[in-house]
């Protein structure tokens, strides 16, 4: 009879209304809780398709059609994931803070106008007193145009011919640049940094040399190639440790310091909602039992900087995805763009995962909610896919978004198809333990043998069926109310 079930849990059912995370109204956020002894990554992973996520021991799943802020699960392919220009400017920012700063400084970010769309970008500096000398001016251009042999032909070559002062003449190349169009612009950018390169190895003037004269540029770095390089850096490393090991219990004082900062700083919790054993039913706690092995189940990735432990993202590694629990950090380094970075590590991690676990295709990066603008940054990450919460089937979220523009909750799948209402013979074998003596046995022997509280499954069992899957339910045995 064991054997016919790989989870164990308490349904604790939909309850009353509570206060909302996102909108902060008090009693619009509505769930379905189910808590778990055990379970096997597998099943998780197939519950985690059917909407529901965990918190510690806890899954809930959120009721779509009544709570206020839908909560869609996302997930984006491993192995078709570019970064945007903008995830490449965090990563970029990460490099340079790595480069151009100390043991000891603080990252602090500077605004800067963009020349894209009229839009605003963020350039990185460091709160160094050593630091806080002006740039020099040929390093703001960095990013000009074109020597005078191979520009545009339009008249600009009094603009960039060769000047005595060098920083004033790049300037005037950088704005001449602006009046071009946007391709040609891009273009004749890459050209002149490519050729001041080029002119800095050589020791020669760059206005000396045509960039055509040294053949193709070189293929830009790919995402991995752009999170090696930063791996290399000796400041930093990432350590990925194992929920339980002996390394995480070597490091969980660290780990829970900074959680506890990053709570009291970012979401205003007080020191009793951040006890160490909160903390460890909220992100340590989980479900999975130790047979899953060595490359499956609950993990906290580290990230150490000069020595110092400055972020913690918690993860589950599961047959067919990394799944991205929660992330917390050190408050001080938040202008690092600390969300959107360590999505991109873990989209790195994932991707290496595959060649140990390889059904692992997807990362998830938990709920999208859209009515919420602080988490639409997941929707950045392309290709991604949104879960209908209705027929349970995944959609390109650039199909979903316009419809999300026009209502909060959307079903996605036009023909969703409909799921089989449990049947008596489902009720009957239905699988119970009993905690009086914490024996298996079918729903139908519990009832009529042993006398026991039909009437307490009534409801539950539907809704199990509904929530979870004809094929998740079967596998799932529910601890009866007797004590």
């Amino acid at each position: 009879m064991a054997g016919r079930f790989d989870t164990l849990g308490q349904w604790c059912g939909d309850g009353e209304g509570y206060r909302c995370g996102y909108c902060k109204n008090t009693v619009t956020s509505f769930s379905t809780g189910l808590y778990l002894v055990f379970t096997s990554a597998e099943r998780y992973n197939r519950l985690l398709d059917r909407g529901w996520r965990r918190s510690g021991k806890y899954l809930y799943k959120p009721s779509m059609d009544k709570t206020c802020c839908p909560q869609y699960t996302i997930k984006c392919s491993v192995e078709d994931f570019h970064p945007s220009k903008s995830q490449r400017r965090v990563l970029k920012n990460f490099e340079h803070f790595l480069e151009h700063s100390k043991a000891g400084d603080v990252p602090a970010r500077k605004k800067g106008p963009s020349t894209s769309g009229g839009g605003r970008h963020e350039q990185m500096v460091v709160n160094n007193p050593e630091n806080s000398k002006a740039p020099d001016s040929s390093s703001v251009v960095s990013m000009g145009t074109t020597s005078a042999t191979s520009l545009p032909a339009f008249d600009s070559s009094p603009s960039i011919a060769p000047s005595s002062n060098k920083s004033n003449n790049d300037h005037v190349t950088y704005r001449t640049a602006l009046q071009m169009s946007e391709s040609k612009k891009k273009r004749d950018f890459r050209r002149l940094r490519r050729l001041k390169k080029i002119a800095k190895e050589s020791g020669v003037e760059w206005q000396t040399l045509d960039v055509r004269d040294f053949g193709p540029s070189p293929s830009p770095p790919t995402f991995r190639d752009r999170i090696d390089k930063l791996l290399q850096n000796s400041r930093f490393q990432l350590k990925l440790v194992k929920v339980g090991s002996e390394e995480y219990d070597a490091t969980f004082g660290e780990c829970h310091a900074v959680y506890s900062r990053y709570q009291a700083t970012i979401h205003g919790d007080s020191p009793e909602e951040c006890t160490p054993k909160r903390y460890t039913n909220f992100l340590c706690s989980s479900p999975f039992q130790h047979k899953e092995g060595a490359e499956l189940g609950a993990f906290h990735q580290q990230y150490w900087l000069d020595g110092r432990l400055v972020a913690v993202g918690v993860l589950d590694i599961l047959p067919r995805c990394l799944s991205s629990v929660y992330f917390f950090y050190e408050p001080t380094f938040e202008s690092l763009t600390l969300g959107t970075l360590s999505a991109l590590f873990e989209l790195h991690l994932a991707n290496k995962l595959t060649a140990t676990v390889p059904s692992l295709k997807w990362y998830y990066m938990g709920f999208y909610i859209h009515s919420c603008p602080k988490m639409r940054y997941k929707g950045l990450f392309k290709p991604s896919f949104l879960l209908c919460p209705k027929g349970y089937t995944w959609w390109p979220i650039e199909d979903c978004l316009p419809q999300l523009d026009k209502a909060k909750y959307c079903e996605f799948d036009p023909s969703p198809q409909e799921e089989q209402a449990i049947t008596d013979a489902d009720r009957s074998t239905q699988v119970v333990i009993s905690p009086g003596d914490w024996k298996a046995m079918q729903y139908e022997y519990y009832v009529m043998r042993l006398g026991g509280n039909g009437e307490y499954f009534r409801d539950i069992f539907p809704a199990l069926f509904k929530l979870t899957g004809r094929v998740n339910a079967r596998n799932i045995c529910l601890i009866t109310d007797d004590h």
